[in-house]
């Protein structure tokens, strides 16, 4: 890890996630108290740091003080859509290690909340960072068993949005598991005669499955579908990988929905993606919730 200062809009101390070595594979994943024991088990520690003295408390907790040819890195797991002012990003900071850990125990919990595949081992640090919207600011907040819980929840129960002609309403409603299922009941008699369709939508990856009618509506998505479509019903939904399904908001869709009658283009130039730093030389962070706000704010 670098020795150079970083520089922190915190003024206050704010609380990560340490996860010390552990194994979570004998806890039993139907139990009610499933997501409630595994984020504040004994392995868990929320660990309160002081800004002024952020990278000496990292190194300390990765041990990286006692070895200096330690390569840390730090990955994305989860980005939230808050408000219509912010967004949060969960992120883990491990240290790299060999197939086999170099001797270093296992870390079962990182592993699960990693999206990336990683062999964890060791201790690993899980922290939230707010992100403004429509400005810069950037600033670590309370990484908190509720925080993780919840991400852990999301992920396993998507927000996707529905639309269903005879009820001429849209709804944001969770999804558990496969979508294959839940579209089988959605669309019912109709689930044979589904269409598809998959775009990037300024960094949103976006996936509509829709059925048509002769007494459909018009016009249920903007310019993402066919003028002539006539929409029965409709899920519209996100993927984070090929794995990962996303959480899509009815907040999200209303911007895509308004935006792809006013673009000409849904794709990001360089441009705008091009990297920039703020007042305190951090890198600006520029994710889809980011770009998603700049150009309704635009077009609006």
């Amino acid at each position: 890890m670098s020795e150079n200062n970083v520089t922190l809009e915190n003024k206050d101390p704010f609380t990560v996630l340490v996860i010390k070595p552990n194994k979570i594979q004998h806890i039993d994943w139907n139990s009610q108290n499933y997501l409630n024991d595994i984020v504040s088990g004994a392995y868990c520690e929320y660990t309160m740091i002081e800004p002024s003295k952020y990278i000496e408390t990292i190194g300390d907790i990765l041990e990286v003080s006692k070895d200096k040819n330690k390569v840390v890195d730090v990955k994305l797991i989860s980005e939230t859509y808050v408000s219509d002012t912010h967004n949060m990003i969960m992120e883990i900071m491990f240290v790299i290690h060999e197939e086999d850990g170099d001797g270093e125990e296992p870390n079962e919990f990182a592993m699960l909340l990693d999206v990336n595949n990683n062999k964890l081992f060791g201790n690993v640090i899980v922290m939230c960072t707010l992100i403004s919207n429509n400005d810069n600011e950037m600033k670590f907040i309370n990484t908190t068993p509720e925080i993780v819980r919840n991400m852990l929840y999301s992920r396993a129960n998507t927000k996707v949005i529905t639309y269903d002609a005879d009820e001429e309403s849209y709804k944001e409603v969770e999804v558990m598991g496969p979508l294959d299922r839940f579209a089988d009941d959605f669309f019912s008699e109709n689930r044979y005669r589904i269409k598809k369709k998959e775009l990037t939508f300024l960094k949103h990856n976006i996936n509509v499955w829709y059925t048509e009618d002769k007494y459909g509506t018009l016009d249920t998505f903007g310019n993402i579908l066919p003028d002539i479509s006539r929409v029965d019903k409709m899920i519209v939904f996100s993927m984070w990988s090929e794995e990962y399904r996303h959480n899509l908001t009815m907040k999200e869709f209303d911007m895509i929905r308004f935006l792809s009658k006013k673009l000409n283009s849904y794709d990001v130039d360089d441009e705008v993606m091009k990297e920039e730093t703020d007042a305190l030389g951090r890198k600006i962070i520029k994710n889809k919730y980011k770009i998603l706000h700049k150009f309704y704010n635009m077009k609006k």
